[in-house]
Formats: C-alpha cells, structure tokens, sequence
C-alpha cells in the first residue's frame, strides 16, 4: 500500500505565458497499489494547497488512482472521457468537476502513471514493438 499523497508547492514570479502559470500552480501526488501487481502515481494540478486537505478532494484522488489501476486509460484526455469507477452515471471529468466547485479551487489531472507487473501484449499502435518481440 502507498502512502498518502503527497503536495508540492511550486511558486514563481509573476506569469507571462499560460505553460508558466500552469508550472506556478500547487502539485499533489496520489498513489495506489492493487495487490502489489499494479501500481498507480496520478498528479493533481491545484490553484490552493488547502484545497488538497478537504475529505471530498482525498477521496476523489483515491478515486481517481483506483480507477486508473482497474480500468487502464490510455492517455489523460481518455481518462477524463470515462465512465467514473465508483459512479458509472457520471464521467471522471464531470466528477472532477463535481469536486472543484465543492472545494472552490481549479483541479486538474496534469499527468498520471500505470506500472503493470505482467506484460501486456503490443498494441496496434506500438507495430516495432511487436515486430521486436515476434523476434524475439
């Protein structure tokens, strides 16, 4: 099991361009582990760092983490498009929006990672990878 997650302040000088306020915002990590097969890191981009301490948003991030473990989204825009886990009648992004307007701060998911202790077979997508292990 993981431990909690984990905030990062990140401050700046004053902005000019929309990648460094995105930079300037507060970093929160979630993990999750499932029975030590699958492991999950989700960061969380938000605008207060309080934000990060409500029950409602930790709930949400273990959600979230959880959700990734078992259903494998492929990229961010994908996660966000899903059916939410724990709430099949709304989707990731209508419950992190849900969350946002309850704390009364901006989240946002910047970026997340899946490991998988088995190997997954090659996609349509990855062809050299396939051609590489058909060598193999």
């Amino acid at each position: 099991m993981c431990a909690c997650g984990a905030s990062q302040a990140q401050q700046a000088g004053p902005s000019t361009s929309p990648l460094e306020h995105m930079y300037s915002r507060h970093r929160f990590i979630q993990c999750y582990s499932r029975q030590g097969r699958v492991a999950v890191l989700v960061e969380f981009g938000l605008d207060k760092p309080r934000s990060a301490e409500s029950p409602e948003f930790t709930e949400l991030s273990h959600g979230i983490a959880m959700h990734i473990a078992v259903l494998n989204p492929g990229s961010t825009p994908g996660l966000l498009r899903q059916r939410y886990d724990r709430d099949p009648s709304i989707t990731v992004e209508v419950a992190l929006a849900s969350v946002s307007t309850l704390v009364g701060d901006r989240i946002t998911i910047t970026r997340f990672l899946r490991w998988d202790a088995q190997p997954q077979p090659p996609s349509v997508m990855e062809p050299a990878l396939a051609m590489r292990q058909r060598r193999d």
